[in-house]
């Protein structure tokens, strides 16, 4: 389908239904970066508890990481 195409179909249809396809892009878009490439997990919070790695193991994190986010105590 032709650009021209689609956008004369999207004219065409309901204010509501062109707010939905609004929405629908602008996500689509912000998966994207300027090249058109989607956008891939980063790992940039990677090394930040570093200051408390002789304070706690892994597993007491992973403990009290359950114990906070579970809603049954």
């Amino acid at each position: 389908m032709s650009t021209a195409t689609l956008i004369d179909r999207i004219e065409h249809l309901p204010i509501g239904k062109r707010q939905i396809i609004e929405k629908m892009v602008e996500r689509l878009s912000a998966k994207t970066d300027e090249n058109g490439m989607e956008k891939h997990f980063t790992f940039s919070w990677e090394g930040a508890l570093e200051d408390l790695r002789g304070q706690y193991t892994s597993v007491q994190l992973q403990k009290e990481i359950l114990n906070q986010w579970s809603p049954i105590r």
